[in-house]
């Protein structure tokens, strides 16, 4: 889920205008820091390579690739709840009446947004944004839609309600960034 909501951000991010660095050039310029100056010499380490641990390897990469400001998100909250409505209903003296079953899957997501200057090289502001999945209406899943290019909001899982979290979320992300950056 990580990697979806790290891809709809920077795309999110991208089509609202903010021009970003791609995310294999900061990996490869943070694992080169990282590692003494040789790219491959992590291999394939696993994890996130963003962490409170290399800070300092963070902002001197994004010095080296022209950065102004790191945009460092973390999941505080990612949780789904599922319920069931219909089904087979017995009542005395009539009998037993069978209706549609019907699941509706609703997410939650809190991520916390710090926002790291590379001049200052501290975290210049922290920011807690929350998205749910029943909150996206059709016009805003249509773009998360076209984001994506998959056709999350017809579908009926947790995954894709989970997902849909996601873009509420980062959706709220963006629109903030632009007030600040416009």
């Amino acid at each position: 889920m990580a990697e979806f909501a790290t891809e709809v951000l920077n795309q999110s991010i991208r089509n609202g205008g903010i021009k970003t660095v791609a995310w294999f050039k900061v990996s490869k310029a943070l694992k080169k820091e990282l590692s003494g100056g040789n790219p491959y010499a992590m291999g394939g380490a696993s994890g996130s390579l963003v962490n409170d641990d290399n800070m300092n390897e963070v902002i001197v990469s994004g010095k080296k690739l022209g950065a102004r400001y790191i945009l460092r998100p973390v999941i505080l909250k990612q949780s789904s709840n599922s319920e069931q409505s219909g089904g087979t209903k017995c009542l005395p003296f009539v009998g037993c009446i069978s209706t549609e079953v019907k699941t509706t899957n609703n997410s939650e997501v809190d991520l916390k947004v710090d926002i790291i200057s590379i001049r200052e090289e501290d975290i210049i502001a922290s920011k807690t944004f929350s998205g749910r999945s029943k909150e996206v209406n059709k016009e805003r899943a249509n773009r998360l839609d076209g984001i994506t290019g998959m056709q999350i909001f017809s579908g009926a899982s947790q995954m894709d309600s989970t997902k849909i979290a996601f873009y509420d979320t980062i959706d709220k992300i963006v629109e903030f960034l632009q007030d600040k950056t416009q």
